[in-house]
């Protein structure tokens, strides 16, 4: 699945109020807040239009920067780190429509902004991406794409950057195999 992901920008006439995700908190970010976060540089909100109505949001995600304290982390993941706070790209805001639940859209949404993380640490370091899940289900959907659980804390995940890559290939790997059969 090829998806086009659009920089949010408030002059873009997406229909922001019919967005529908099922949680009340995401439906009135990306109604009320993603282009005040965008246009303050606080963070990036990433959308994908539909291909029939490019006014219709079917899903987004938005980045920003935060930093982890190495105590938090599973050590056994992250060895040999300085003890400081570490740099992560976090994963602040995620969901997809309802009328488009079902099709692989997330998975293909979370691995463009996986790809869009990385590029954020090769240019300017990290040791993943942070993602705070508003449910065990949510949490789950990341964990089965590469997250592993902070150890006191569920709902707060990491992938680090070695998964990062690592699931991108396999992503691609998998668009060979689809392309060769």
């Amino acid at each position: 699945m090829i998806l086009e992901l659009l920089t949010y920008e408030k002059r873009k006439n997406y229909d922001r109020a019919n967005f529908n995700c099922s949680n009340t908190d995401l439906n009135n970010f990306i109604a009320k807040t993603a282009a005040n976060s965008a246009a303050k540089d606080l963070a990036r909100t990433y959308v994908l239009p539909a291909k029939s109505d490019p006014r219709k949001i079917v899903g987004f995600y938005t980045l920003t920067l935060a930093t982890v304290e190495y105590t938090q982390l599973n050590l056994d993941q992250f060895k040999r780190l300085p003890d400081l706070p570490a740099p992560v790209i976090k994963l602040a805001r995620f969901a997809v429509d309802t009328s488009f639940e079902g099709r692989g859209i997330g998975s293909a949404i979370l691995y463009e902004a996986y790809k869009n993380a990385l590029k954020i640490i090769e240019t300017g370091g990290g040791i993943g991406m942070m993602i705070d899940a508003k449910d065990q289900k949510a949490a789950d959907f990341y964990i089965k794409r590469g997250a592993t659980p902070f150890p006191d804390d569920n709902l707060r995940l990491i992938v680090s950057t070695k998964m990062l890559r690592q699931r991108l290939a396999d992503v691609e790997e998998e668009k060979m195999q689809a392309t060769a059969e």
